[in-house]
């Protein structure tokens, strides 16, 4: 009788889509944002992190782009936690902006330029420029 067994790397490849699930629901939590908002930002869409939630499909092509990716979302975060009181971050973050024609600083995280658009305006909220 045949058995499969994961090969090692598939192993890591869930363990890693594992981590990624588990800190992007964590990040959702913590400050108030949409998955939707969330996962584009990781180069993925929605359907495909789903799927990696409920264990259907772990094995991405390109696990390390989107690990990537995630650490430099959690990277905004932490900076925006320094210039945001933790109260009013999910606010913020899902508030129009005018220097974001219009968008939540969260919707914008998605592509380069919103994300460095979106870090400017936390760094200088940082350092009391308006």
């Amino acid at each position: 009788m045949n058995t499969l067994h994961a090969s090692p790397k598939m192993k890591l490849a869930d363990s890693a889509v594992s981590i990624i699930v588990r800190d992007v629901l964590s990040l959702t939590h913590k400050y108030g944002v949409d998955l939707e908002d969330i996962v584009p930002s990781l180069g993925i869409d929605l359907k495909t992190f789903t799927r990696w939630e409920s264990h259907v499909s772990s094995h991405p092509r390109s696990i390390s782009l989107v690990k990537e990716r995630l650490e430099k979302i959690k990277l905004f975060f932490r900076e925006a936690e320094k210039a945001i009181s933790p109260k009013f971050l999910p606010t913020w973050l899902n508030t129009p902006d005018p220097r974001l024609l219009g968008f939540p600083p969260v919707k914008c995280l998605s592509t380069f330029e919103g994300y460095e658009k979106v870090l400017k305006i936390v760094t200088a909220y940082r350092w009391g420029m308006p």
